[in-house]
């Protein structure tokens, strides 16, 4: 590959980077991992515990997401795996890597964005209607 290119394309994606890093809402959103359906009763979630979330005392992401529940009036479970080992297990063995970790009803979500997950309540309070 010729050496200018190659210098070229480190230095555009270098300073990609250091854009991106300086817009706090694109950042939140690339902190949001994936979204999966299913029958998460195994992580705890039931009909009076709709939203159940995975954290850890050392997770900042984890506190926000908290906070932000707490602002939006949203009850909710809280199961901090650094206090709870099986809880730390459980998520080891369904291969969850990253915190936080929220389900809501029928969506396990991995990371925090408050749009993603202000949708997903949302979506929540319609079907209770």
């Amino acid at each position: 590959m010729n050496k200018s290119l190659l210098v070229y394309l480190l230095c555009t994606g270098a300073a990609l980077s250091i854009l991106l890093s300086g817009n706090k809402a694109q950042a939140d959103e690339r902190i949001h991992a994936r979204g999966t359906y299913g029958n998460y009763s195994s992580f705890g979630v039931t009909d009076n515990f709709p939203v159940v979330v995975y954290t850890a005392s050392w997770c900042d992401a984890c506190v926000e997401l908290t906070a932000f529940l707490q602002q939006q009036a949203v009850v909710f479970k809280t199961v901090d795996i650094s206090k709870d080992p099986a809880a730390a297990r459980l998520l080891k063995a369904k291969n969850l890597r990253s915190l936080p970790v929220i389900i809501i009803r029928n969506t396990l979500l991995q990371g925090f964005s408050r749009s993603v997950v202000a949708g997903k309540l949302q979506a929540l309070k319609s079907d209770k209607s």
